[in-house]
């Protein structure tokens, strides 16, 4: 057993004891004690022993139980019989004196004064007389004995509920510690099952479960390689895209953005192959553009507007004119 179990065990212990020892002292006052030890024995471990399984019961299940009726009744009963049986104690600690000697004494001494209150000898008139003195001097020190308990009653109550908080403290650290003996309990039983489980199966059935954890490994290897191969594809695409917008200007933006949302495939495609080939007149299908860069009729439309030669002019001197056909005359 390890040490943690040994003290939880001991404070569960503690508060067990004294649970049974204050609720012992509140039904001694009304019991006879051989019948007071047992009940208050038997009243205190129920009540722990079914908050135990309510609370259980609770964290593995998420509702309460019937059992949560009977530990709150016991622990009610426990809580009750500790209340008065503090009290008791704080009594028995301080030591409350009693007025009984005195009122037994303040009797006798009535029943002198009654015996000589008619009576007209000298003796007993001094009888009477001495009594009555003796009578006054045992009221005034009943008087300051009355006091004396009055504070003594004061101080027990307050060493009383001193007591209660204690046993409050103590129940709760007792509450904490069978909560974690349960916690180490689920969790020893957890790894015995593990334990079992992993015992049950064969030299082969590891073997087996080995190679596939192998294949799943490789599995994982392979797609990070492709995704690094893809993302190596993609910053390509994003390299020649941005070279191409630096040679078109704003005229090849919408033809860059289409790049950039292609496939990794598409980037063998060589932008600067096709450009060289629409500047050199040898390509003028639009929908070949479009097929190889993945165009829209749009943005051919732009690249051609851009790349594609110009038509042939005739020059004479400074001005311009585009060469027509000669058409011969009429005949007359």
């Amino acid at each position: 057993m390890k040490l943690v179990r040994i003290a939880d065990y001991s404070l569960i212990l503690a508060s067990l004891l004294y649970s049974s020892y204050v609720s012992c002292l509140f039904f001694a006052s009304i019991l006879p004690f051989y019948l007071a030890i047992p009940l208050a024995l038997f009243i205190v471990i129920l009540g722990h022993h079914y908050s135990f399984f309510a609370i259980q019961y609770f964290k593995e299940n998420r509702k309460l139980s019937q059992a949560s009726i009977i530990a709150i009744a016991l622990m009610l009963t426990v809580f009750y019989s500790e209340w008065k049986g503090q009290h008791v104690q704080a009594k028995s600690v301080t030591g409350i004196p009693t007025t009984e000697k005195i009122d037994q004494h303040i009797e006798e001494v009535m029943q002198t004064i009654h015996q000589n209150a008619n009576k007209k000898n000298w003796r007993n008139v001094e009888q009477y007389r001495s009594a009555s003195q003796q009578l006054k001097m045992l009221q005034e020190e009943k008087q300051r004995l009355l006091e004396t308990i009055e504070e003594k009653n004061s101080e027990a109550e307050q060493l009383a509920s001193e007591f209660r908080v204690f046993s409050i403290i103590l129940f709760l650290i007792a509450f904490v510690a069978s909560t974690l003996n349960s916690d180490s309990t689920a969790e020893s039983k957890i790894s015995i099952g593990t334990t079992q489980v992993l015992t049950s199966y064969t030299p082969q059935d590891l073997q087996v479960l080995q190679q596939r954890k192998q294949q799943v490994n490789q599995k994982d290897l392979q797609q990070e390689l492709q995704r690094e191969l893809q993302q190596e594809a993609e910053y390509s695409v994003r390299k020649v895209t941005a070279q191409y917008q630096k040679e078109t200007g704003p005229a090849g933006t919408n033809v860059a953005s289409n790049l950039t949302n292609s496939s990794a495939t598409d980037s063998s495609t060589d932008l600067e192959t096709v450009i060289a080939l629409v500047k050199s007149g040898e390509l003028q299908d639009r929908r070949e553009v479009m097929r190889r860069l993945k165009l829209n009729v749009i943005q051919a439309n732009q690249l051609f507007k851009k790349h594609a030669p110009k038509p042939q002019q005739a020059t004479i001197g400074f001005v311009t004119s585009k060469t027509t056909p000669k058409v011969a005359p009429k005949n007359a």
